[in-house]
């Protein structure tokens, strides 16, 4: 059976639909990064602090990629 998401405090809505949006941003190598030009202008549009915001889409950049290596890129963890 699969585990449930954990709930998101309200407060930090903002960082998970901000990264959900720079996603495709991302150029077409899953090992690179969200470029840093792309969480800048989220930032000015949104009126964020471009630091915290390019701290936490970072961290969630880094912990996709994580996984994604760990699974072969193919989203699945089966070995066959």
């Amino acid at each position: 059976m699969a585990e449930e998401a954990p709930a998101l405090a309200p407060e930090h809505e903002l960082y998970w639909f901000a990264f959900c949006d720079l996603l495709s941003d991302r150029p077409n190598d899953r090992n690179a990064r969200i470029p840093w030009s792309a969480i800048s202008r989220y930032a000015d549009a949104y009126g964020v602090d471009v630091d915290e915001l390019k701290r936490v889409v970072y961290r969630l950049d880094g912990q996709l990629r994580e996984w994604w290596k760990a699974n072969d890129g193919t989203g699945s963890t089966s070995q066959t």
